[in-house]
Formats: structure tokens, C-alpha cells, sequence
């Protein structure tokens, strides 16, 4: 229970720093989608983006979460990045004890020993691109490792969300197969000071595939916008799932994906995309930037958003003792632990 001047503090500092935060939320967690508690038990929270260390502690400050699964959920739906890992000691609890032949068969043909994915190809004046794409990311999406995606951030967490594969529920049960019975998963054994926790992970082919990344001749195109073009050209994304994100991710899917007639574009497309949504999304908020913004201006922005950034990133750690950095989930306190 927090004292009153801790709780002055915290209030303070969350009333210079909630613009940091989307105001509102629009996804939603079926009845069906709940945390198991052994994993929230074992896992530690892993929160490598400092944007995202600040953010989460605006939502256990500001929103006022009471529970760590209140908390948890609100990472989820509003797409902001972090890893759940538990320990390699661990493993053996989540290990299923029997699989069956069909299902072993079936897993050993996802990780066989040895293999990787196989790249997405554009093919010639991209014919057949649309069906192409929708096999790989359809077949990709089968494999229990892709529910780490949950919670990636970005575009990577949207399409989690959208692919009716119950990746969601999948990723609050614990890891897969890929952790449990091959080994094959994320480790942090080659950090300076490792906890030895281990998780699903995904390899740069399996982003590429998802994202519909090819190569078409020496241009390099994508079906969905990979995060790093959302921070160059998306002036509403900082780091967390914006309405005006979820239009433009909303109408490629619908417009384009379901309809069988999936692009991919070039940078330069992408660019092009997302100037005309910006333009739009200001035009609606009647303010100055109706050009949809210059590349010089936007990176301005950006530049100003991190130093804000730092800024409320040094500030919390003067207010709170507990870093979650990496922490074990039943460890953290709510809001935090006040120095």
C-alpha cells in the first residue's frame, strides 16, 4: 500500500508523462484467452526497449492496474513489445508428457535439425505472389513457435491478433514445442550476466515471411510494413498500437489480403502509403501538417519523442527502486517500488 507522498510522487510524474500513452485501447481479449498461472509463475518479464520499460510503468501508474494479469494484458492488446522467459531449469514442467505420433510427426517436420525457413519468393513480374504468400504465412502460422509474435510490438503483434489462429491464447499458455521439446528457443546465456531463461523465438526468415519480404530484382518489397518502417514513416506510431495504425493495417487486410489481391511494396511504396494516411489522419484533426509531413520534420519529431523519452525513462528510475529490465513476473509490485 503506498504511502501518500508515494503516491503524490507517482502522480506527479505521471501527470507530465500520460501523453506518452495512446489514450485509448481497441483490442480485445476473448473469454477464452487467459494467462496460465504456472507460466506467470515461472516466466520473468523481459522489457529490452526502454520506450516500452516507460510505457508499461505509465500503465501500472496511470491506468492503475491492480493485478499482474490486468497489467500483462494491457502489453497485449495495445501491441507494446516485451519477452516472457522461463527458466531452462523449468522447461521439464511445460514439456508435454505424451505426444501423439501424429503430433510428433508433424512437430519434428517443423524442426528438423539443421533447417531453417525458406525465403518467400517474389517470382517473375510477381505472378502468382498473392497465393504464393498466403501458403507460406498460412503454413507458418501453424507452427507453434509463431505465438511469440503476441507479443513482439509492431506490425508482427496486429497480424497475431488478425490471424484467427489462436496465436493470442497459445502465447499465454507458455512456450511451445520449439522450447519444451526441442531446445531450439531464444536463450540469454551469452549476456554478460545470464539468468539461463529461455523462450520461443523467431528467425529473420520467419519475419520475412510473415511480412511478405521479398526481393523483387534489386528492389527489396513487403506485403506488411516491418516496425522500422512504421517509425520512418507513420507519423502516429511511437511504439504502441495507434487508431490510425489500425486503419491503415485494417485496410491492407481487408482491401488487399482477403480480396487475393496482396501487393508488396517497395520503401518508396510504403513511404507513398503512409504520407497519403498521414495526410488524411491530419486532415480529420484539422491540424497544420495537411501535407501528410517532410522527411526532415518527421525525423525531428522522432528525434524530440526520444529525448522525452530519455527524459521520463531517468525520472523513473529516480522514483522507483525495482527495474524491470528483467524480472521475475511474481516479483514485480504494482505500481513499483518506491526508493
Amino acid at each position: 500500500m503506498l504511502t501518500k507522498d508515494e503516491g503524490d510522487i507517482i502522480d506527479a510524474w505521471t501527470d507530465q508523462a500520460q501523453h506518452l500513452l495512446v489514450k485509448s485501447h481497441f483490442m480485445e481479449l476473448g473469454n477464452g484467452q487467459q494467462w496460465k498461472p504456472d507460466y506467470l509463475d515461472h516466466a520473468f518479464l523481459i522489457v529490452e526497449n526502454p520506450h516500452a520499460r516507460v510505457r508499461l510503468r505509465l500503465l501500472a501508474c496511470y491506468i492503475g492496474v491492480k493485478t499482474i494479469t490486468e497489467f500483462l494484458n494491457l502489453a497485449l492488446i495495445r501491441c507494446i513489445p516485451f519477452r516472457l522467459a522461463i527458466p531452462i531449469s523449468s522447461v521439464p514442467r511445460f514439456r508435454e508428457s505424451q505426444l501423439a505420433p501424429t503430433e510428433r510427426a508433424l512437430s519434428e517436420s517443423y524442426y528438423p535439425v539443421g533447417s531453417a525457413t525458406l525465403p518467400l519468393e517474389y517470382g517473375r513480374n510477381g505472378e502468382g505472389f498473392p497465393e504464393r504468400y498466403g501458403a507460406r504465412f498460412m503454413d507458418l502460422l501453424r507452427r507453434p513457435h509463431v505465438r511469440r509474435i503476441a507479443s513482439m510490438g509492431g506490425t508482427l503483434a496486429w497480424l497475431a491478433w488478425k490471424s484467427g489462429n489462436n496465436l493470442i491464447q497459445d502465447f499465454m499458455r507458455g512456450p511451445s514445442l520449439q522450447v519444451t521439446q526441442y531446445g531450439r528457443g531464444w536463450s540469454d546465456g551469452r549476456e554478460e550476466n545470464p539468468l539461463f531463461i529461455t523462450s520461443d523465438e523467431l528467425s529473420t526468415n520467419d519475419m520475412d515471411v510473415l511480412l511478405g519480404h521479398v526481393w523483387d530484382g534489386p528492389n527489396e518489397r513487403w506485403v506488411w510494413p516491418p516496425e522500422s518502417f512504421l517509425w520512418e514513416y507513420c507519423d502516429s506510431y511511437s511504439g504502441e498500437m495507434t487508431p490510425e495504425l489500425d486503419d491503415c493495417l485494417e485496410y491492407i487486410f481487408r482491401e488487399e489480403v482477403v480480396k487475393g489481391k496482396t501487393q508488396a511494396r517497395t520503401r518508396n511504396g510504403w513511404y507513398q502509403f503512409f504520407r497519403r494516411s498521414n495526410r488524411r489522419a491530419a486532415k480529420e484533426k484539422e491540424t497544420d501538417d495537411k501535407k501528410g509531413g517532410d522527411a526532415e520534420s518527421r525525423k525531428e519529431r522522432r528525434r524530440l519523442l526520444d529525448v522525452e523519452f530519455e527524459e521520463q525513462e531517468l525520472k523513473m528510475r529516480r522514483i522507483f527502486e525495482d527495474e524491470w529490465a528483467r524480472i521475475r513476473v511474481r516479483d514485480i509490485r504494482l505500481p513499483g517500488v518506491i526508493r
